[in-house]
């Protein structure tokens, strides 16, 4: 099955997200469901928003303009809001919001795009990642680097061979020029639906790197493509 016939489930977390950044991601989503012949779910896991806020009503005014037909997840973890540190309890945060997204997966799903809701990426490009899905020899998991202006983002996320990617080129010195298997990545990757719907491969307090570590134990294999990028919003 090709990846534009293939089932697809397009899956991000919100909190408290303003509104140009949902008008962002409804487009983008919007775009790959045109592009995709087989159904294309889009699932918004929504949760701790501070009082008053709008990001659910603002999902589905916005969907609902677009004729997208919006799933909503709530998930909350209830604990405290952090920026981007390394804590304990973030990593427990975040591993809960991230399993509620792999729960959103159904059993008639084929293709995964899991994406953060603010990163900034073109419809070809989770396409061209399924094109590197190879069935029982993998890779299983596939994703594209991402970056902040002209700087590697998720550092944190992509390892290989035991070492975080760099900020800088060459990003790894193990990284190669066309698909590269590694030890984790983060923010976006397209994978089996199969995958996803695996409970062995839950979270729990170490968030995608966590994840990735099951992935590798349970035989699965993980890739990068370095021709295709995203990018966060700097």
């Amino acid at each position: 099955m090709s990846a534009t016939s293939s089932n697809w489930v397009i899956v991000s977390a919100f909190r408290n997200a303003p509104a140009h950044q949902i008008d962002r991601w409804l487009t983008q989503c919007g775009t790959l469901r045109a592009l995709v012949t087989g159904r294309c779910r889009i699932v918004a896991v929504v949760g701790d928003c501070s009082p008053g806020d709008r990001t659910e009503a603002l999902l589905r005014s916005g969907a609902l303009a677009r004729g997208i037909g919006l799933e909503i997840v709530r998930y909350d973890h209830g604990g405290p809001h952090f920026g981007s540190v390394e804590s304990a309890q973030r990593m427990r945060q975040l591993s809960g919001v991230g399993n509620a997204m792999l729960d959103a997966v159904a059993p008639d799903d084929d293709l995964v795009l899991y994406v953060e809701s603010d990163l900034i990426w073109e419809a070809h490009v989770p396409l061209e990642l399924a094109g590197y899905l190879d069935g029982w020899k993998g890779p299983h998991v596939v994703a594209p680097l991402v970056f902040a202006g002209e700087y590697f983002y998720d550092v944190w996320g992509f390892r290989l061979n035991g070492e975080r990617f760099a900020p800088f080129f060459p990003y790894h010195k193990d990284l190669g020029p066309g698909l590269t298997h590694v030890d984790s990545v983060g923010s976006c990757m397209v994978m089996y639906a199969i995958v996803a719907q695996n409970r062995l491969l839950r979270m729990s307090e170490g968030a995608l790197v966590e994840l990735c570590g099951k992935l590798r134990n349970s035989g699965h294999v993980i890739g990068v493509v370095p021709t295709l990028s995203v990018r966060h919003p700097a």
